[in-house]
């Protein structure tokens, strides 16, 4: 078993800020819809008849530039949808941070996906075997790489810039190692979150595991029936805490600590025992220097499928110890949808969005909890007051790849 393990190779240790912010999924398009719609208490789970679903989690019409979801017919859509959902988190999180991004040294672009260009992978797949002409320049655009490269080129950011595929922790996985970059000093600045869109092909895949919910996802609840889907981005902008408010930007939160570790159990199905994620975590709180007592809450990946469910329960009775049944855990995919992975980071943006609006947002559709799921505290009906503290935030993928990360919101000016 895999273990990434704090990074003590820094003397003394550069703080982390979020200086920047950008967010698009079903529940809403931007920063500010999407803390409306947390307050508001909404979903985005809605029907979604052209993937053959009885519900998922598209972004709402309009917010992409074909306003539709992709058809099974084959018709080519330009742009990617995918790349189009990259690209407007990408321009709210630089515009937000106050960047100019022409007059930046060098930094990192680093973003999580498991899907990319798939819708368009897909419809010039069809195009071909049908004998239809093959437009082969958007080739470029089934690439993740060539997606993430494009995006920065776009938005004129200077430095490398990476795809990670790391499953449904991919997002998470970007996170973590771009903060890793600006807390060594290696860079002064970093892009990282991650994506994904709904097309046929993850439709395919989950329905063919059985693991879609007929109604809407419930985590933890002990009647729940599987995951719902959804689509989306989120990105971060990261810097140097010192010099980002040397130069008056505004500081939406910091990440903390970062720890990934690896089940080596199986090709979907996580390990019971739960011992990869709990080292993920106890690599995260230590990397951070936090107490599992201090935690405020816990953001879980809480899939709401069984086996999911019930091993982060067992990871996060182990990680926490004593602190289990006091702090509070959250899912958050009934308002998104799991959005693969984009589910890192989407989520950990919504825990920013909910620690702005002051409120611990509970799990909806969770009303008698899983008895395998008892010693935890899971906060279910009503919002409860948040007063600000470190959030231990989880994303958990296919092949036992598990990725948390520490961030703390509400910081003051």
């Amino acid at each position: 078993m895999w273990e990434l393990l704090p990074d003590r190779l820094y003397d003394p240790p550069v703080p982390v800020a979020i200086t920047g912010l950008g967010i698009v999924s079903a529940l809403a398009a931007g920063v500010a819809a999407t803390r409306a719609a947390l307050r508001e208490g909404r979903s985005g789970l809605r029907t979604a008849a052209a993937l053959d679903l009885p519900l998922a989690a598209p972004v709402p019409l309009g917010v992409v530039p074909d306003g539709t979801l992709p058809a099974r017919t084959g018709r080519q859509r330009a742009p990617d949808r995918g790349r189009a959902l990259l690209e407007i988190a990408a321009r709210e999180a630089v515009a937000s941070s106050g960047l100019e991004p022409r007059a930046l040294p060098p930094g990192r672009v680093i973003v999580g996906t498991t899907l990319g260009g798939m819708e368009t992978g897909t419809a010039l797949y069809r195009a071909a075997r049908e004998g239809r002409p093959v437009a082969r320049a958007r080739l470029r655009d089934y690439l993740p790489g060539d997606q993430v490269a494009r995006a920065a080129e776009k938005l004129g950011l200077p430095g490398p810039a990476t795809a990670v595929a790391d499953a449904c922790a991919s997002g998470a996985t970007a996170i973590g190692l771009a903060f890793r970059a600006v807390r060594t000093g290696a860079v002064p600045w970093a892009l990282a979150g991650g994506y994904d869109p709904l097309c046929a092909f993850v439709v395919a895949g989950f329905s063919s595991l059985q693991a879609v919910s007929p109604e809407p996802c419930r985590p933890f609840d002990r009647r729940r029936r599987g995951l719902s889907l959804g689509e989306g981005a989120a990105l971060l902008v990261l810097e140097d805490e010192a010099a980002a408010r040397a130069r008056g930007a505004r500081v939406l939160g910091r990440v903390l600590g970062y720890g990934a570790a690896s089940d080596a159990h199986h090709l979907t199905q996580p390990d019971p025992s739960g011992a990869g994620a709990a080292r993920a975590m106890r690599a995260a709180l230590a990397d951070a220097d936090v107490a599992p007592g201090d935690l405020a809450w816990v953001k879980a990946h809480a899939t709401a499928t069984v086996p999911n469910d019930r091993m982060e329960a067992t990871a996060l009775r182990a990680a926490l110890g004593d602190a289990a049944g006091h702090v509070p855990v959250v899912g958050l995919k009934p308002l998104v949808g799991h959005t693969l992975g984009g589910a890192g980071a989407v989520e950990l943006a919504l825990a920013l969005c909910a620690s702005a609006e002051g409120i611990l947002p509970p799990t909806l559709g969770l009303e008698e909890p899983d008895p395998a799921c008892e010693g935890l505290d899971l906060p279910r009906g009503a919002f409860r007051a948040f007063h600000g503290g470190p959030i231990l935030c989880n994303a958990f993928g296919f092949g036992g790849l598990d990725a948390s990360l520490v961030v703390q919101g509400r910081v003051s000016p």
